[in-house]
């Protein structure tokens, strides 16, 4: 295990990151340092649960990446929208997109790789 994360290590540097985006509250835009501080406690959240319900049966982070900026670039570009409104509907076209992209093209594939592998290890064993 990596030495910053343990459970030390992350209440440490979320402590710090609180406290630099409590001091800079009053300052006018984001410096750089509160864009790390959210950074650091983003991916401090990110990796301190376990997915103990789905298991990754619905993992959609790979159709999210992918689908994510051609829906935000055609969203913004063809159709003009506002910011808010552009953030709700590219989001959940994007989640849509991403469900559909896990369903149809993810899973087959994974399907057929896990029947290859089958396969393989069948023919080592003969």
């Amino acid at each position: 295990m990596h030495t910053w994360n343990n459970r030390n290590s992350k209440i440490a540097i979320s402590l710090i990151s609180f406290i630099i985006l409590f001091m800079m509250r009053q300052e006018y835009g984001a410096p750089i340092i509160c864009r790390l501080a959210i950074t650091a406690l983003t991916i401090i959240i990110g990796v301190s649960f376990r997915d103990l319900i789905l298991k990754g049966k619905f993992d959609i982070s790979y159709g999210m990446y992918i689908w994510a900026f051609p829906v935000q670039a055609i969203c913004i570009n063809v159709f003009h929208l506002r910011f808010y409104n552009g953030i709700v509907i590219v989001f959940t076209l994007t989640i849509l997109m991403a469900i559909f992209s896990r369903k149809y093209i993810e899973q087959p594939f994974m399907k057929k790789k896990s029947q290859a592998g089958n396969l393989a290890r069948k023919i080592q064993t003969e």
